[in-house]
């Protein structure tokens, strides 16, 4: 992510969240989160790859007491009073406007991500 342009990154690990389900998964992040006392948006996948369960970004939206939007497809604009999304759903589209701070589980295919350089990457080694 450092690499990829984020200004700041967080590592939470531990042996003890070794085979965490969804509950104790999101009351961590969502610590974690807390802890650093400013956000505004948080991004999460649709769901895992080994658990499937696609409840961890609605269940740090919960713990935090924030909105969460799911399905997002799209971010259609952003200020000050929240964001505006395309969140898919069984019929198509909907547009949905969601106040700040909020949580948005996002399609994998919202963006493509920046492939880094080498000197990003051993710049990022380095923080």
């Amino acid at each position: 992510a450092l690499a990829m342009g984020a200004d700041e990154a967080v590592l939470v690990s531990d042996r003890a969240f070794a085979g965490a389900d969804v509950l104790a998964t999101s009351h961590t992040l969502a610590q974690a989160i807390a802890a650093r006392d400013r956000f505004q948006l948080i991004l999460c996948g649709r769901q895992t790859t080994d658990g499937d369960t696609a409840q961890v970004g609605p269940a740090i939206a919960a713990q935090l007491g924030i909105p969460c939007v799911c399905w997002v497809s799209r971010i259609e604009a952003a200020g000050e009073d929240g964001l505006e999304v395309v969140q898919l759903t069984s019929r198509g589209e909907a547009r949905v406007r969601a106040a700040c701070p909020c949580v948005l589980c996002v399609e994998k295919d919202l963006a493509q991500p920046r492939i880094p350089g080498l000197r990003a990457k051993l710049a990022a080694g380095k923080q």
